[in-house]
């Protein structure tokens, strides 16, 4: 159950920081 959470946590974590990334990209792009 810690490493299900850690996991969750870490999935969170990097959308957060490799979304904004993406969609910046993807705007540009257009």
């Amino acid at each position: 159950m810690n490493m299900n959470r850690r996991f969750y946590y870490a999935r969170a974590a990097l959308c957060r920081i490799l979304l904004p990334i993406a969609v910046m990209n993807y705007l540009e792009a257009l």
